[in-house]
C-alpha cells in the first residue's frame, strides 16, 4: 500500500517541551495580504490604539496599510467613497498640496436594496431645521417611459430646493431617490448640489428620452 500522505502542518503535534501555539489568524496570515477597505477598519482600529501613530506596518511584518480604512475610523459618514475622499486629503495635506476639505452634508449616499435608494444634500426636515425656506417636489416612476418599459415602477424622485424671495425654487439643497438603479443615477442629482446650481439651470437641460434619468429633470 502506498504511505499515507503525512498530515497538514497545522495538524501536526507540536514538538517535545513545545506547548500548542494558537491558530494562524488574520494577524498571521497578514504579511500574506494586502489590507483593503472592506473589512479592516476594526482591525486597524483594534491595532492602532496600541500601537504609536501608523506603527501598524511594522507590527504586521511589512503588511501594506491603505489610509483609507484610517479614514473610515473617524466620526464621519461610514462611506466607502468619503473614507476615499478623507484618504485623499490627508495625503494631500502631508504633501503640503492644496486640499479641498470633504462636506459631509452633500455626498452621495447609495443604499443597494430593492428597490435601491441614493440621496445627496439635505431632507426637507434637515434644510427647515437649518433655517432654510424650502420647495420641494417629488414625482413617481409610474409616468416615466423607461420604467414602464423595464416594468421597474416602485419608488420616487424628491428634490428639495431653497425657496427664492418671489417664492419659486433656486438653489438645490438636496435630491433623495428610491427606485430602479437610483445608485447609477444619482450623478448629476450630486452634480447639482455641489455645484449649487439653480432650478431654472437645471430645467434648462433635455434630459435623453425614454430614460430613467430623465426623472430628475421631470422633479426639478
Amino acid at each position: 500500500m502506498p504511505a499515507s500522505p503525512p498530515p497538514p502542518r497545522s495538524a501536526r503535534p507540536p514538538p517535545p517541551g513545545q506547548k500548542p501555539g494558537p491558530k494562524p489568524g488574520l494577524l498571521a496570515l497578514a504579511p500574506a495580504v494586502t489590507l483593503g477597505l472592506l473589512a479592516v477598519p476594526v482591525l486597524a482600529g483594534l491595532v492602532g490604539t496600541i500601537l504609536p501613530g501608523l506603527g501598524l506596518a511594522p507590527a504586521l511584518g511589512g503588511t501594506r496599510l491603505d489610509l483609507a480604512p484610517w479614514a473610515a475610523l473617524i466620526a464621519t459618514p461610514g462611506l466607502a467613497n468619503v473614507g476615499y475622499a478623507e484618504a485623499i486629503l490627508v495625503i494631500k495635506q502631508l504633501l503640503g498640496d492644496a486640499a479641498v476639505p470633504v462636506d459631509y452634508d452633500r455626498v452621495a449616499w447609495c443604499i443597494y436594496c430593492q428597490p435601491e435608494v441614493a440621496f445627496a444634500g439635505l431632507s426637507e426636515q434637515a434644510a427647515i431645521d437649518a433655517g432654510y425656506e424650502v420647495v420641494a417636489t417629488k414625482h413617481r416612476w409610474g409616468g416615466n417611459s423607461r420604467a414602464l418599459i423595464i416594468g421597474d415602477t416602485e419608488g420616487v424622485v424628491k428634490v428639495i430646493a431653497e425657496k427664492q424671495a418671489d417664492g419659486t425654487a433656486g438653489r438645490l439643497l438636496g435630491v433623495h431617490m428610491a427606485g430602479p438603479w437610483v445608485t447609477e443615477q444619482l450623478g448629476q442629482g450630486y452634480l447639482a448640489v455641489n455645484w449649487e446650481a439653480t432650478v431654472d439651470e437645471i430645467a434648462h437641460y433635455i434630459q435623453p428620452h425614454p430614460s430613467l434619468s430623465e426623472l430628475f429633470g421631470e422633479s426639478v
